[in-house]
C-alpha cells in the first residue's frame, strides 16, 4: 500500500491510503486521487513509514515543501525542531535517563522512570505513581 497526505495551507488534512496496483509512481497516485475526490487542483503528496520526508505524515503534520518534509505539531512553545531529523525536541534536552530499580520488567531489566514536560518551570518531572 501506499500513502498519501492530503495538503492544504501547508497542513495535512487527509491521509489515506491507495493499492499498489495504482500507484507505480507518485504522481499516478496524485492524478488517481484528484480523479476520484474530483478535486483536480488538490496538493497531495506521498508519505513513506521508512523515513523518507523525514516522518510519515498525519493529520495536522506541516509539509514543508522547501525541506521536502513532514514536520509533527510543535508539542510546546519551547520546543526547538532539531533538523535533519525533524523532530521537536525540548530545549534542555531529552528526558533524563534513570531507573526505578525496585520495578523490573519480567526478564529482569530496570524499567525506565516516566517523566513529563513542564512547560512553565521549563523542566521533565518525574511522574510519581
Amino acid at each position: 500500500m501506499a500513502y498519501f497526505c492530503k495538503i492544504e495551507n501547508f497542513k495535512v488534512s487527509k491521509v489515506v491510503k491507495v493499492s499498489d496496483n495504482i500507484v507505480t509512481t507518485e504522481q499516478a497516485g496524485i492524478e488517481y486521487l484528484r480523479n476520484l475526490q474530483n478535486e483536480l487542483e488538490a496538493t497531495w503528496v506521498q508519505t513513506f513509514k521508512d523515513g523518507t520526508r523525514k516522518n510519515f505524515g498525519g493529520i495536522g503534520y506541516t509539509y514543508s515543501i522547501k525541506d521536502d518534509a513532514f514536520i509533527p505539531p510543535k508539542p510546546y512553545q519551547s520546543w526547538v525542531l532539531v533538523k535533519p531529523d525533524y523532530i521537536w525536541q525540548s530545549p534542555i534536552g531529552d528526558t533524563p535517563e534513570t531507573y526505578n530499580n525496585n520495578l523490573t520488567k519480567e526478564d529482569g531489566t530496570a524499567i525506565r522512570d516516566a517523566y513529563r514536560w513542564n512547560e512553565q518551570n521549563q523542566t521533565w518531572d518525574l511522574i510519581n505513581e
